[in-house]
Protein backbone atom coordinates (compact mmCIF):
# COMPACT_ATOMS: atom_id res chain seq x y z
CA UNK A 1 0.00 0.00 0.00
CA UNK A 2 1.53 3.03 -0.92
CA UNK A 3 1.66 6.12 1.39
CA UNK A 4 -0.56 8.82 0.10
CA UNK A 5 0.32 12.42 0.40
CA UNK A 6 -0.51 16.03 -0.09
CA UNK A 7 0.75 19.71 0.05
CA UNK A 8 -0.88 21.46 2.81
CA UNK A 9 -3.07 24.42 1.58
CA UNK A 10 -2.35 27.71 3.08
CA UNK A 11 -4.77 28.92 5.03
CA UNK A 12 -6.03 32.35 6.70
CA UNK A 13 -4.51 33.45 9.37
CA UNK A 14 -5.48 31.62 13.12
CA UNK A 15 -5.94 33.47 16.32
CA UNK A 16 -3.77 32.61 18.97
CA UNK A 17 -4.18 31.54 22.27
CA UNK A 18 -2.41 33.41 24.83
CA UNK A 19 -0.02 29.74 24.78
CA UNK A 20 0.25 30.13 21.07
CA UNK A 21 -2.35 27.73 20.37
CA UNK A 22 -5.14 28.37 18.06
CA UNK A 23 -8.07 26.95 20.73
CA UNK A 24 -7.75 24.35 23.29
CA UNK A 25 -7.16 21.13 22.10
CA UNK A 26 -10.71 19.79 24.04
CA UNK A 27 -13.82 21.84 24.91
CA UNK A 28 -15.54 22.10 28.47
CA UNK A 29 -18.78 22.27 26.92
CA UNK A 30 -20.95 19.38 25.92
CA UNK A 31 -20.93 18.75 21.75
CA UNK A 32 -18.52 21.77 21.64
CA UNK A 33 -15.63 19.32 20.22
CA UNK A 34 -16.59 19.34 16.44
CA UNK A 35 -13.61 17.09 15.67
CA UNK A 36 -15.25 13.46 15.96
CA UNK A 37 -12.66 10.38 15.70
CA UNK A 38 -13.24 6.53 15.13
CA UNK A 39 -10.57 4.24 15.05
CA UNK A 40 -10.82 0.53 14.24
CA UNK A 41 -8.48 -1.96 14.44
CA UNK A 42 -8.28 -5.61 13.85
CA UNK A 43 -5.03 -7.18 14.85
CA UNK A 44 -5.22 -10.50 13.80
CA UNK A 45 -6.53 -13.92 14.61
CA UNK A 46 -6.72 -15.14 18.03
CA UNK A 47 -6.43 -11.17 18.78
CA UNK A 48 -9.42 -8.96 19.96
CA UNK A 49 -10.68 -6.23 17.75
CA UNK A 50 -10.17 -2.94 18.93
CA UNK A 51 -11.77 0.63 18.72
CA UNK A 52 -11.37 3.99 20.20
CA UNK A 53 -13.18 7.57 19.94
CA UNK A 54 -11.98 10.86 20.74
CA UNK A 55 -13.26 14.44 20.32
CA UNK A 56 -11.14 17.57 19.70
CA UNK A 57 -12.09 21.25 19.74
CA UNK A 58 -8.11 22.32 18.25
CA UNK A 59 -7.70 21.09 14.40
CA UNK A 60 -3.62 20.91 15.45
CA UNK A 61 -4.48 17.81 18.19
CA UNK A 62 -6.80 16.00 15.76
CA UNK A 63 -3.87 15.84 13.54
CA UNK A 64 -1.05 15.28 16.10
CA UNK A 65 -3.69 11.87 17.37
CA UNK A 66 -4.21 11.14 13.26
CA UNK A 67 -0.45 11.30 12.82
CA UNK A 68 0.01 9.22 15.87
CA UNK A 69 -2.12 6.40 14.76
CA UNK A 70 -0.76 6.62 11.42
CA UNK A 71 3.11 6.22 13.05
CA UNK A 72 5.50 4.98 9.92
CA UNK A 73 2.97 2.75 8.14
CA UNK A 74 2.07 3.31 4.59
CA UNK A 75 -1.56 4.92 4.36
CA UNK A 76 -4.08 5.86 1.66
CA UNK A 77 -7.80 7.32 1.57
CA UNK A 78 -10.32 5.53 1.10
CA UNK A 79 -14.02 5.50 1.21
CA UNK A 80 -15.84 4.22 4.16
CA UNK A 81 -17.73 1.15 3.47
CA UNK A 82 -20.86 2.04 5.11
CA UNK A 83 -21.04 5.68 4.41
CA UNK A 84 -19.00 6.12 1.05
CA UNK A 85 -19.39 10.06 1.54
CA UNK A 86 -17.18 9.27 4.53
CA UNK A 87 -13.57 9.66 4.10
CA UNK A 88 -11.18 7.31 6.09
CA UNK A 89 -7.40 6.27 6.16
CA UNK A 90 -6.18 2.98 5.91
CA UNK A 91 -2.53 2.04 6.93
CA UNK A 92 -1.25 -1.14 5.99
CA UNK A 93 -1.41 -2.28 9.35
CA UNK A 94 -5.22 -2.23 9.01
CA UNK A 95 -5.65 0.48 11.57
CA UNK A 96 -8.77 2.74 9.82
CA UNK A 97 -9.28 6.22 11.20
CA UNK A 98 -12.99 7.79 10.41
CA UNK A 99 -14.43 11.08 10.43
CA UNK A 100 -17.94 12.08 9.07
CA UNK A 101 -17.82 13.51 5.34
CA UNK A 102 -14.35 14.68 4.11
CA UNK A 103 -13.20 16.26 7.34
CA UNK A 104 -10.05 13.88 7.56
CA UNK A 105 -8.37 15.41 4.84
CA UNK A 106 -9.13 18.47 5.87
CA UNK A 107 -7.58 17.51 9.17
CA UNK A 108 -4.54 16.22 7.44
CA UNK A 109 -3.88 19.70 5.54
CA UNK A 110 -4.30 21.62 8.42
CA UNK A 111 -1.22 24.30 8.94
CA UNK A 112 0.18 24.37 12.53
CA UNK A 113 -0.56 28.12 13.80
CA UNK A 114 2.53 28.30 15.85
CA UNK A 115 5.44 26.04 17.14
CA UNK A 116 3.16 25.48 20.10
CA UNK A 117 0.88 23.66 18.45
CA UNK A 118 3.31 21.50 16.32
CA UNK A 119 4.90 20.59 19.30
CA UNK A 120 1.84 19.78 21.17
CA UNK A 121 1.12 16.06 22.53
CA UNK A 122 -1.01 14.83 24.85
CA UNK A 123 0.66 11.36 27.24
CA UNK A 124 -2.66 10.34 27.87
CA UNK A 125 -3.78 9.76 24.33
CA UNK A 126 -0.35 7.96 23.35
CA UNK A 127 -0.89 5.64 25.93
CA UNK A 128 -4.12 4.98 24.39
CA UNK A 129 -2.37 5.06 20.78
CA UNK A 130 0.11 2.15 22.46
CA UNK A 131 -2.70 0.24 24.12
CA UNK A 132 -4.56 -0.05 21.20
CA UNK A 133 -1.61 -0.75 18.35
CA UNK A 134 0.42 -3.31 20.45
CA UNK A 135 -2.11 -4.12 23.58
CA UNK A 136 0.24 -2.58 26.04
CA UNK A 137 1.33 0.83 27.68
CA UNK A 138 4.89 -0.43 27.88
CA UNK A 139 7.04 0.19 24.76
CA UNK A 140 6.74 -2.06 22.34
CA UNK A 141 10.35 -2.69 20.79
CA UNK A 142 8.93 -2.45 17.20
CA UNK A 143 11.20 -0.07 15.21
CA UNK A 144 8.45 1.51 13.39
CA UNK A 145 6.76 2.65 16.51
CA UNK A 146 6.25 6.38 16.20
CA UNK A 147 6.00 7.13 20.14
CA UNK A 148 8.61 4.91 21.48
CA UNK A 149 10.70 7.81 23.15
CA UNK A 150 7.08 8.78 24.48
CA UNK A 151 6.12 5.86 25.89
CA UNK A 152 8.93 4.13 27.57
CA UNK A 153 8.45 5.73 30.78
CA UNK A 154 4.28 5.02 31.40
CA UNK A 155 3.42 2.74 33.93
CA UNK A 156 2.51 -1.08 33.00
CA UNK A 157 -1.11 -1.91 33.25
CA UNK A 158 -2.08 -3.55 36.93
CA UNK A 159 -2.61 -6.80 35.01
CA UNK A 160 1.08 -6.36 33.56
CA UNK A 161 2.34 -4.90 36.99
CA UNK A 162 1.21 -8.04 38.87
CA UNK A 163 3.14 -10.52 36.52
CA UNK A 164 6.36 -8.38 36.48
CA UNK A 165 5.83 -8.76 40.56
CA UNK A 166 5.19 -12.41 40.66
CA UNK A 167 8.34 -12.86 38.46
CA UNK A 168 10.35 -11.03 40.89
CA UNK A 169 9.01 -12.68 43.84
CA UNK A 170 10.23 -16.14 42.08
CA UNK A 171 13.68 -14.65 41.54
CA UNK A 172 14.23 -13.70 45.05
CA UNK A 173 13.17 -17.30 45.83
CA UNK A 174 15.49 -18.59 43.61
CA UNK A 175 18.86 -16.93 45.04
CA UNK A 176 17.46 -16.99 48.27
CA UNK A 177 19.71 -19.91 49.99
CA UNK A 178 17.63 -23.46 51.08
CA UNK A 179 17.44 -23.45 54.92
CA UNK A 180 18.75 -26.74 55.81
CA UNK A 181 16.18 -28.73 57.59
CA UNK A 182 16.68 -30.25 61.16
CA UNK A 183 17.17 -33.78 61.85
CA UNK A 184 13.84 -35.64 63.04
CA UNK A 185 13.66 -35.92 66.65
CA UNK A 186 12.51 -39.42 67.98
CA UNK A 187 9.67 -38.37 70.82
CA UNK A 188 8.85 -41.88 71.54
CA UNK A 189 9.57 -42.61 75.45
CA UNK A 190 11.17 -39.23 75.89
CA UNK A 191 9.53 -37.25 79.13
CA UNK A 192 8.89 -33.53 79.01
CA UNK A 193 9.41 -30.64 81.01
CA UNK A 194 5.97 -30.90 81.80
CA UNK A 195 5.86 -34.25 82.92
CA UNK A 196 9.13 -34.31 85.53
CA UNK A 197 7.40 -30.99 86.90
CA UNK A 198 3.50 -32.94 87.50
CA UNK A 199 6.11 -35.17 89.78
CA UNK A 200 7.67 -32.37 91.00
CA UNK A 201 4.51 -30.88 91.79
CA UNK A 202 5.69 -27.65 90.45
CA UNK A 203 4.75 -25.70 87.06
CA UNK A 204 6.38 -26.34 84.02
CA UNK A 205 7.23 -22.91 83.85
CA UNK A 206 9.07 -23.10 86.75
CA UNK A 207 10.78 -26.15 86.14
CA UNK A 208 12.22 -24.61 82.46
CA UNK A 209 13.58 -21.89 84.77
CA UNK A 210 15.54 -23.82 86.77
CA UNK A 211 16.95 -25.31 83.89
CA UNK A 212 18.14 -22.48 82.73
CA UNK A 213 19.06 -21.65 86.22
CA UNK A 214 21.39 -24.85 86.63
CA UNK A 215 22.76 -23.76 82.43
CA UNK A 216 21.50 -27.12 81.03
CA UNK A 217 21.88 -27.01 77.19
CA UNK A 218 18.20 -27.15 75.91
CA UNK A 219 18.61 -30.35 73.28
CA UNK A 220 17.70 -29.75 69.31
CA UNK A 221 14.12 -31.13 70.07
CA UNK A 222 13.17 -29.04 73.34
CA UNK A 223 13.16 -29.88 77.05
CA UNK A 224 13.23 -34.02 76.37
CA UNK A 225 14.63 -36.30 78.70
CA UNK A 226 14.79 -39.96 78.55
CA UNK A 227 14.25 -42.41 81.72
CA UNK A 228 17.48 -43.44 82.41
CA UNK A 229 18.33 -39.01 83.05
CA UNK A 230 15.32 -37.99 84.40
CA UNK A 231 15.60 -38.86 87.95
CA UNK A 232 19.04 -36.92 88.07
CA UNK A 233 17.54 -33.90 86.13
CA UNK A 234 14.57 -34.01 88.72
CA UNK A 235 17.29 -34.12 91.66
CA UNK A 236 18.83 -31.23 90.21
CA UNK A 237 15.82 -29.36 89.65
CA UNK A 238 14.31 -30.14 92.96
CA UNK A 239 17.61 -28.80 94.99
CA UNK A 240 17.83 -25.15 92.90
CA UNK A 241 13.78 -24.83 93.81
CA UNK A 242 14.49 -24.84 97.04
Amino acid sequence: MARSRKSPEGGKEKAKTPYGLSSPPYSGKVGGNQLVIYVDYKPGEGKNDRMMVHNFLGWYAAKWYITRLIGDDAWEYQPWQHRPEDTCIITDRGIQIRMSNKRIKEVMDYEFASEEEAEWKDDQLARAIAQLKWGSWEHHPSNDNPIAEETRAIPLSKKELKAKRREEKSDIKKDKPVKERKPKIDKEGMLTAGDLASKLEVTPQEFRAALRKLKMVKPEGGWLFNKNDADDVMAKVKKELK
